[in-house]
């Protein structure tokens, strides 16, 4: 796992379109995609769910999207559980 991967996903998360990130990112948006498969094939999970043009953080990617403390909250030490 990469600096650079962690940022990609975080900049997807936000929003939700690889484009707008391949353009926030300066980088292709081949380049981004790849980055992004790579990261799910090294955690073997589906970070996000696509929706024809768009993305949304899957169940499993929500835990990795988290900045506390503006998209998070603790749930108990160590933990951070995504809000409902």
């Amino acid at each position: 796992m990469e600096i650079r991967q962690l940022r990609y996903f975080l900049d997807i998360a936000q929003t939700e379109h690889l484009t707008q990130s391949a353009q926030n990112l300066f980088v292709t948006q081949s380049t981004l995609s790849h980055g992004l498969r790579q990261l799910e094939q090294e955690l073997d999970i589906q970070l996000f769910d696509r929706l024809g043009r768009g993305l949304r953080l899957s169940q499993a990617g929500r835990p990795f999207a988290c900045t506390p403390p503006a998209r998070c909250r603790r749930s108990r030490p160590g933990a951070w559980r995504w809000p409902t």
